[in-house]
């Protein structure tokens, strides 16, 4: 799952079986997401265009509660007004994926 702060729900969802799993997950900087996992020897792969919700977020002030296990970095982004923008994805044992933004 991918959760908009901002929105309050989540933006993308995938049924996978849990966070236990063997997975990936990729942001572009367009902000078309990638997400492939494998479940009792099938592969789960699903592609959804997010940047609707990318260009009019804000970001979360906290971002665990819990342990991360993982912290990967997406991508960076030039923008003459804001500076460089790069983009993380965290996941962590409540199994929550989130994007974080860093100016």
């Amino acid at each position: 799952m991918v959760w908009s702060t901002q929105l309050e729900s989540a933006i993308m969802t995938v049924e996978c079986g849990g966070g236990h799993r063997s997975w990936d997950f990729h942001l572009s900087s367009e902000g078309k997401a990638t997400f492939v996992a494998i479940k009792k020897k099938d592969i789960i792969f699903t592609v959804e265009d997010l940047h609707f919700v990318l260009n009019n977020s804000i970001l979360k002030m906290g971002i665990s509660g819990q342990k991360f296990c993982n912290i990967c970095f997406l991508f960076n982004s030039k923008s003459d007004s804001s500076g460089n923008l790069s983009v993380v994805a965290s996941g962590g044992e409540d199994n929550v994926l989130q994007i974080l933004g860093f100016y």
